[in-house]
């Protein structure tokens, strides 16, 4: 119980969440962290932060991306419950930085009239916020000289996608090669395409 008090006494950073349409104000409050150590060779903590919640208050389940008082935007990455005696005084989440949108898409062929098939329309299934880093360059498998930027794409936990897909991110696509849930994450392994039309 004293810890649960001493814990909640830090609880003074408001977070808004987002519910997949409108920001909801005032979802969870805590106490917010720096993370300041390497993650990966190329990826510095200055990205996430911990955000830690005494007692029993969660962030909840529902809002999977959050943002802060200054408009800075997260994704809900990790969340650890802080132990003691077998009783949960507190949680400490992993939050990653979001600077982008992503627009999830299909190309979808329409059939004419005479049963031909058109060129592929890209369609928007879905936006999301994430966060992109480049961890290294593919060769083209049928030209030698041609190398394509292979990314992590860090995405919400309840995004759906599949290779499939493309993600338009800031005007680029990306061919979605792997996608794998990651904690509360979902993470996608993309290549960088080209510029849209």
């Amino acid at each position: 119980m004293k810890l649960q008090q001493a814990n909640s006494y830090f609880n003074t950073v408001n977070l808004d969440g987002w519910d997949g349409a409108a920001w909801v104000s005032g979802v969870a409050a805590g106490n917010l962290l720096s993370f300041d150590r390497f993650i990966t060779e190329r990826t510095f903590g200055q990205k996430k932060r911990m955000f830690e919640m005494g007692g029993t208050t969660t962030i909840p389940d529902a809002y999977k991306v959050v943002r802060l008082p200054t408009g800075t935007k997260y994704i809900v990455e990790a969340v650890n419950p802080d132990i003691r005696n077998d009783v949960v005084y507190g949680r400490t989440y992993l939050l990653r930085e979001c600077e982008s949108e992503a627009q999830i898409i299909q190309f979808v062929k329409a059939t004419s009239a005479s049963g031909i098939g058109g060129d592929p329309t890209p369609t928007t299934l879905a936006t999301v916020f994430c966060d992109v880093e480049r961890i290294t360059s593919e060769n083209s498998s049928e030209f030698r000289e041609v190398r394509f930027s292979s990314h992590v794409v860090t995405l919400p936990e309840d995004t759906v996608v599949n290779t499939d897909y493309q993600l338009l991110i800031d005007g680029f696509y990306y061919e979605i090669m792997e996608a794998n849930k990651n904690l509360l994450t979902m993470s996608v392994r993309a290549v960088k395409l080209g510029a849209a039309a």
